[in-house]
């Protein structure tokens, strides 16, 4: 890896840690302070998990060896997770909104620093052994945030029609996203949270043990 690709890694990693670090402080510092605006951090959020894709090309171009399946899952989820939160109003303020954000945001101030040292060749074993661990509590508790406010927002998204397309129109198909929304729940999440946790675990065994072989 030249010098140029290692600076513009660290570069990109640094500015995704902080990013999420500031989400994570301005998020829960304004919900203990009573003044939290889903409206006022909702849009840095949604810019913090769409630069996530960048990670598709950086494997393409052979620069990181980010798995495209999961990456494309995990961020293109969290996306709709995301915009189904923004999308309900009753999910604004919700508890689980807020669990779910404590997940999503933690995970990442473990993530980003260790890609940040990796992209200078320097790997520190605390931080490799937390950005292999951590997401043992953080994914499933993520993914659980994600079930509900799925299942939450059912009724939402049923009755008010929003992200939906009526009959009839110029396609002559329909879509309700609270339909859609019954069915993936029903049929789909846990085979993809299943998909994404082994994935993690398979990743967690194969570094650790290299790393402890290493020392």
């Amino acid at each position: 890896m030249g010098k140029l690709t290692s600076f513009y890694l660290c570069a990109f990693n640094i500015v995704q840690f902080s990013i999420h670090l500031f989400l994570f402080y301005y998020v829960f510092a304004t919900h203990f302070q009573g003044s939290y605006q889903w409206n006022d951090f909702g849009w840095l959020l949604k810019l913090g998990t769409i630069t996530q894709l960048m990670d598709i090309p950086h494997s393409f171009l052979g620069i990181t060896r980010t798995s495209t399946q999961a990456c494309l899952i995990q961020v293109l989820g969290r996306l709709t997770i995301i915009y189904l939160v923004e999308g309900n109003p009753y999910l604004h303020e919700a508890n689980s909104t807020l669990v779910l954000l404590f997940a999503y945001m933690g995970v990442e101030l473990f993530r980003y620093p260790f890609y940040a040292f990796k992209a200078l060749n320097h790997e520190v074993f605390a931080l490799t052994w937390l950005r292999y661990s951590v997401w043992m509590f953080f994914y499933p508790l993520g993914l659980t945030m994600e079930a509900v406010t799925m299942i939450r927002s059912i009724p939402w998204y049923y009755a008010s029609g929003r992200y939906s397309l009526a009959m009839p129109n110029v396609f002559n198909f329909g879509f309700n996203m609270g339909v859609f929304l019954t069915l993936f729940v029903s049929t789909c999440f846990l085979p993809v949270s299943l998909f994404l946790l082994g994935h993690m675990n398979a990743q967690r065994k194969k570094k650790l043990s290299v790393t402890q072989k290493i020392e």
